[in-house]
């Protein structure tokens, strides 16, 4: 059983499901970062106005403040295509950090806190087992990083469902509707509370909200149900976008690839991505002529 547990978490596996991340969350993070493009100096510059978390009263100057900018959106772009990622991905997360600490900390997001996580493991993950110009062909990796994003992702949900499921305040409608009408609701969210629905119809909303947060991570566990546990995470996170003006937390909806099978993940990789990312491999990989037994692994379906 030790032995199993040993293989499970640090054996060798397919490197898709991590690469696919790679790519997704890249997107993401240049999304995130391309959102500030119109307020790098007002932002992160000593021009503008900027409120440092645990670091010295300090910021560059406008100017220095775009070159890092820059650097960091290109940083990403590195990242999304596999290019030296044992160097840029703790590049990526110093950049982020900086921005972080000096006008993100202080807004207190989980969002923030686990883009963070979730660069620091892919710190000292292999990310360039598929689909990487850093790569010259596919290898097998160690499954570590794809267990450990994936544990991440289910403890996130967990853990907000359990506080929810604790907090009295979260037992009633009340709390839901404040958070509609408060900073984060959005146009849609004030038309939802102008409708004027009984306590009771909120209050069943509460309890659908901590029910989804509870149920997520054995659905995402679960291969039987993966499918419905993706579906209804996607529905809850977009809910999220257009009520609260919460987008950010798409940053889970691209980790769900990690609870995927392997060689689902393989296929729709090699056929959505551009040619000069999918590269060569069907020549070259072996996984590709002869399925997941070509790198000497056993087939595996998922993180469970």
């Amino acid at each position: 059983m030790i032995r199993r547990f040993i293989e499970h978490w640090f054996g060798r596996t397919e490197p898709y499901p991590i690469a696919a991340f790679r790519i997704l969350f890249g997107v993401y993070l240049l999304a995130y970062f391309g959102s500030f493009a119109p307020h790098v100096v007002l932002s992160f510059s000593s021009s503008g106005v900027y409120v440092p978390y645990g670091i010295a009263d300090f910021a560059p100057t406008a100017l220095a403040a775009c070159i890092l900018y820059g650097v960091t959106v290109l940083a990403i772009v590195g990242f999304i295509l596999g290019v030296a990622t044992r160097v840029l991905t703790p590049a990526l997360l110093v950049l982020y950090v900086h921005h972080f600490l000096l006008n993100l900390a202080v807004k207190d997001t989980a969002y923030d806190r686990l883009n963070l996580i979730l660069l620091f493991i892919l710190c000292f993950a292999d990310l360039e087992g598929a689909w990487a110009l850093g790569a010259i062909r596919r290898r097998a990796v160690s499954a570590w990083a794809t267990r450990m994003v994936a544990l991440q992702i289910a403890l996130l949900y967990l853990g907000s469902g359990l506080w929810k499921l604790t907090n009295p305040y979260w037992h009633e409608g009340a709390m839901l509707k404040m958070t509609l009408a408060g900073p984060w609701g959005t146009e849609l969210a004030f038309a939802l509370l102008g409708l004027d629905l009984t306590d009771r119809a909120y209050g069943l909303l509460v309890w659908s909200v901590i029910g989804i947060e509870l149920a997520l991570p054995f659905l995402l566990y679960s291969r039987r149900l993966r499918p419905a546990g993706i579906a209804l995470g996607v529905l809850f996170h977009l809910a999220n976008a257009f009520l609260l003006s919460l987008p950010e937390f798409l940053s889970c909806v691209t980790a769900y690839v990690v609870f995927a099978s392997p060689d689902t993940v393989r296929r729709a990789g090699d056929v959505l991505l551009p040619a000069f990312l999918v590269g060569t491999a069907n020549d070259s990989d072996p996984a590709s002529r002869h399925g997941e037994q070509g790198y000497g692994l056993r087939p595996r379906r998922g993180p469970c």
